[in-house]
């Protein structure tokens, strides 16, 4: 009798002996029923390299059956996940060896707002005041990437931030006459993944500056008297000078009264002071003449 793989015969066909005087054996109909066929689909992660997702799902079925399974997957996708389109989701029973069906599933995404990055740094300017000038800021250079949230690992996918590289210019300080910055505001190059570059504080330290103190002599229509005398301090100080001039006063002379002692230095162009002198006077016993004549008469 034929064997088709896969199917069960209704029944069998013995041999039988008959004589010539048997009546004819009653007629066989073989036919043949599908085997019972059991499989199953799996779904697996293309995201993960095909890693299984949970467990599989049976199929049961005959021999040469074609089972349409696609609303048993569909209903079946684990929550966050993705079929992977144009695949086959229905199954076709071979006589034996009937392998796993594979279904393909993809991560769900999220689009999510930008990421965004500022990269800042602030500059203050104080003046020689103490005031902290209007040049100060704070100077920000900001970058941004597209964000996807893995709604299975729960990570976030970026993309390419929308410039490589970004400038915090640079800052012409105010110019402040007898002052010396103590410092400079360079151009810095910044990318998305730099630190805040430090925060910068520029002040003004006065100049060093130098003069001198002259005496003249009024009595002798201002002539100089002696060398002068170096002063030294910084722009804009007052140097009160009072004790130094009184201690050098030259002999014999007498300061002028009211006469300014104090000095305060400019940015540049520091002349000397002038201090005026007069000549001491000794009041004496009064000078006197005696004039005399002697008349004699004989």
């Amino acid at each position: 009798m034929s064997v088709f793989a896969g199917y069960t015969p209704s029944g069998k066909v013995d041999a039988i002996n008959v004589t010539a005087d048997s009546n004819n054996p009653a007629d066989i109909n073989i036919s043949y029923t599908a085997d019972k066929q059991n499989s199953f689909y799996q779904f697996v992660d293309d995201n993960e390299e095909g890693a299984k997702v949970g467990t599989s799902h049976p199929i049961s079925g005959t021999t040469d059956e074609m089972v349409d399974l696609t609303k048993a997957i569909k209903d079946s996708v684990p929550t966050n996940y993705d079929l992977v389109p144009d695949q086959s989701m229905s199954y076709i029973f071979k006589a034996s060896d009937n392998k796993p069906l594979i279904i393909h599933l993809t991560h769900q995404k999220k689009v999510l707002s930008d990421d965004t990055r500022t990269i800042s740094r602030k500059v203050t300017i104080t003046d020689p005041d103490g005031k902290v000038d209007p040049e100060s800021t704070t100077q920000s250079v900001s970058f941004s990437r597209s964000n996807t949230l893995d709604k299975v690992t729960n990570q976030h996918i970026y993309g390419e931030w929308n410039t490589k590289q970004q400038t915090l210019p640079a800052i012409v300080l105010p110019v402040f006459p007898g002052y010396t910055p103590s410092g400079k505001v360079d151009a810095i190059n910044v990318t998305a993944d730099s630190n805040d570059p430090a925060d910068i504080n520029i002040s003004y330290t006065a100049d060093k500056q130098n003069s001198s103190y002259q005496f003249v002599d009024d009595n002798e229509k201002g002539a100089k008297i002696g060398t002068s005398h170096p002063i030294s301090g910084t722009t804009d100080e007052m140097v009160d000078l009072t004790k130094a001039i009184k201690d050098s006063v030259p002999t014999n002379y007498d300061l002028v009264p009211d006469q300014n002692m104090s000095y305060i230095f400019k940015a540049s162009d520091n002349k000397p002071l002038i201090i005026h002198l007069t000549h001491q006077k000794k009041v004496l016993s009064d000078d006197t003449r005696t004039i005399s004549r002697k008349v004699t008469i004989t």
